[in-house]
């Protein structure tokens, strides 16, 4: 569950219900317009921030996936774990692509301004991909 505060008042605005679990990561869009969350129940989420409600849902049985991160224009959502990042069209929430990084887990996700894949592996490196190349 995810809560929604005013950060002016500090009052709860809103409870949304989604994972059944503990949520392991969130990501916030560039452009503000959508939450993303990864729970223990092995689901990613991505909420619509204005109208507080699920925009698409997808589950993994497979791997944990506790690293997440947008990339900068927002429309494509990196979801990383063991070895391996996912890219989701937002919109649709189909899968764009599947990026082989490592024979370990990995921990973070982050776009660098030049859309470049940073990821932070659980052997102790950091490795950049060209998201566009995969490379």
């Amino acid at each position: 569950m995810l809560f929604v505060w005013d950060l002016e008042t500090g009052d709860l605005v809103e409870r949304l219900v989604g994972h059944r679990t503990v949520i392991m990561g969130l990501a916030l869009s560039p452009d503000g317009r959508y939450v993303a969350s990864i729970g223990s129940d092995r689901e990613l989420i991505v909420w619509d921030v204005e109208g507080r409600r699920m925009r698409q849902r997808w589950q993994n049985p497979r791997e944990k996936l506790p690293a997440i991160a947008f990339a900068p224009d927002s429309a494509t959502l990196a979801v990383g774990g063991d070895g391996v990042v996912r890219l989701f069209d937002v919109a649709s929430g189909s899968e764009q692509r599947r990026i082989e990084i490592a024979d370990v887990a990995i921990g973070s996700l982050a776009f660098s301004a030049e859309s470049e894949l940073i990821c932070g592996c659980a052997d102790g490196l950091v490795r950049v991909q060209r998201a566009a190349a995969g490379r």
